[in-house]
């Protein structure tokens, strides 16, 4: 219910005040926290919130992504991105519900204790990336900006 809600409203009004890039980030981080808390939670009826906020934070970055997956292909290719895209998203999916079901044999809480340490691991590393890109396109307006005198 919450992917749903998250899609029809939640997407559109997003995308008209934030750039993508940082909406991706925002969402993200919320869902590291979401996902870290479920490790708190003692009672199965307090799980309703948080799951619901996840469908809906999973629902945002999930279309998001995919939307600046197509911005970034041209033409006749965008379709062909849009379906490479998606399909690594289900190949992972399906890895992940493999994997999950051997680590709760290990531990009840296991998977979403990992789950949470990889998700800020890659945000770590997103913004590692996103600090090297800003500085190289820098470098390369200021190139342009020279070249052009």
């Amino acid at each position: 219910m919450g992917v749903g809600i998250g899609d029809i409203f939640i997407v559109p009004f997003i995308s008209k005040y934030l750039k993508d890039s940082n909406t991706i980030i925002y969402f993200s981080f919320i869902l590291v926290l979401l996902v870290g808390s479920i490790v708190l939670i003692n009672r199965s009826y307090y799980l309703y919130l948080p799951i619901f906020v996840i469908g809906i934070t999973i629902a945002v970055t999930t279309t998001i992504l995919i939307v600046m997956i197509s911005n970034i292909a041209h033409g006749d290719f965008q379709g062909e991105a849009m379906g490479l895209a998606l399909s690594f998203k289900a190949l992972g999916d399906g890895i992940i519900c493999l994997i999950g079901g051997f680590l709760i044999k290990i531990m009840l809480k296991l998977p979403i204790v990992l789950s949470s340490i990889f998700a800020i691991i890659a945000l770590l590393l997103m913004g590692h990336k996103r600090i090297i890109y800003q500085s190289i396109l820098g470098e390369q307006t200021t190139i342009k900006k020279l070249s052009s005198f």
